[in-house]
């Protein structure tokens, strides 16, 4: 059995890496494995308490979804009241070296907060306004796709494996901000020191404001903008604070937070 259910995970494995060359979705092959595996198990371990086993398993796994969902809720009504037009209107810089050392800073302490696809998002879009050479896009685009994975690292809520291993407290919140931060920031300023060299130090041009749709609102309300940004910002940092003070899982902080 246990020769079986290893087979079972390898080949399910190498099909979700496969993902892109098959066109088709890797939940596909976690969702068939998941439950040949489970099923091998509870016809032939001959264990009586796999159901609730099962039960078990399932709840750990819609912790971490309730929380994703309840934590990309959050950043989404940021997104959808301009809150985050905040955060890129301040960056001013006109030079192109400058503006990629400002934006990979300003991505890696994003995504310690957000998470990293919203965070690249933001930031990929407004180099898609700033940039008309396209491999100086792709150059802006690299580093910020490495900024937000390095900002993630170090941080409880910045990505999904850091959740994952905070909220089977793996982890403490403390131990891993000092022990990650310094390797996450080496890990960053190093690609972004050989992209600066690959870059002219020019002018920019100036940015269309009509390609971001939710800028009007920004516009015509900004104190509801900085307002929903800060108490977004305010309620994903709560969710730490909530499980060291009261021992609960983290989804529950993020309920309340949504809430």
């Amino acid at each position: 059995m246990t020769a079986l259910l290893i087979a079972i995970f390898v080949v399910g494995y190498l099909l979700i890496t496969c993902e892109h060359p098959l066109h088709t979705n890797k939940g596909t092959f976690a969702l068939i494995m998941c439950g040949l595996l489970w099923a091998i198990y509870a016809t032939m371990s001959g264990d009586t308490d796999v159901n609730a086993k099962v039960l078990e398993q399932l709840g750990d796994t819609c912790e971490i979804l309730i929380f994703l969902i309840g934590a990309m809720t959050i950043v989404e009504v940021i997104d959808r009241y301009g809150g985050f037009n905040i955060i890129t209107e301040t960056i001013t810089a006109r030079k192109k070296r400058k503006l990629l050392w400002i934006m990979a800073f300003v991505t890696f302490f994003m995504s310690a907060v957000l998470d990293n696809l919203t965070t690249t998002i933001i930031m990929v879009t407004m180099v898609g306004c700033l940039l008309k050479k396209q491999n100086e896009r792709w150059i802006f685009s690299s580093v910020i796709v490495i900024a937000a994975n390095s900002g993630g690292a170090f941080s409880p809520i910045g990505d999904v494996t850091t959740i994952m291993l905070w909220m089977g407290d793996k982890v403490s919140t403390g131990q891993l901000i000092t022990t990650l931060l310094i390797p996450s920031l080496v890990s960053m300023v190093v690609p972004l020191l050989i992209a600066t060299r690959m870059i002219d130090n020019d002018e920019l041009p100036h940015c269309d404001e009509a390609q971001n749709k939710n800028r009007v609102i920004y516009r015509r309300f900004p104190s509801v903008s900085k307002f929903v940004l800060v108490v977004g910002v305010c309620s994903l940092l709560f969710v730490p604070v909530f499980k060291t003070l009261t021992g609960l899982p983290p989804f529950m902080g993020i309920i309340i937070s949504l809430g």
